[in-house]
C-alpha cells in the first residue's frame, strides 16, 4: 500500500507541476511562478516548505481537493528530524540532536571527548 500511494501521490504532484528531485524521488519541487515551492513525504507524512505562503496556501488546497488530509500547522518535526525556523531571518535549521543524544546514552559513550 505505501508504494502505491507514493506513485498516486507523484502522479497527482507531477500534474500539478511537480518535478522530482533527481536523488531522491520523495523530494519534489515547483515553481509555479517566481517562488520555489519544496514537498518531501514519506508514506503518509508531508512537509509543505515555501516563502510565498500563499502558493503554500493553495497547493494545500488542491492536494486537500483530490484527498483526505489533515492540516497540522508548522511543522516541528518531520522523519526523526526537529525542525527550527526563524520566519523573520528567513531561515530553517533540520537538526537529529534528540537522535544523537539516544545514540550517546544507548552506548555509554557519555564522557567521551570531541
Amino acid at each position: 500500500a505505501p508504494r502505491a500511494w507514493n506513485h498516486e501521490l507523484t502522479k497527482t504532484l507531477t500534474a500539478l507541476g511537480f518535478t522530482c528531485n533527481r536523488l531522491d524521488q520523495n523530494v519534489m519541487k515547483c515553481t509555479p511562478t517566481e517562488a520555489i515551492i519544496y514537498m518531501c513525504f514519506y508514506v503518509d507524512d508531508i512537509v509543505i516548505a515555501g516563502r510565498d505562503l500563499q502558493c503554500v496556501q493553495t497547493v494545500k488546497d488542491l492536494i486537500h481537493s483530490k484527498y483526505k488530509i489533515t492540516d497540522l500547522g508548522d511543522a516541528q518535526h518531520f522523519l526523526g528530524m526537529t525542525i527550527i525556523r526563524d520566519r523573520k531571518a528567513g531561515t530553517m535549521i533540520l537538526h537529529q540532536a534528540n537522535k544523537v543524544g539516544d545514540y550517546v546514552q544507548q552506548h555509554g559513550i557519555k564522557t567521551s571527548k570531541t
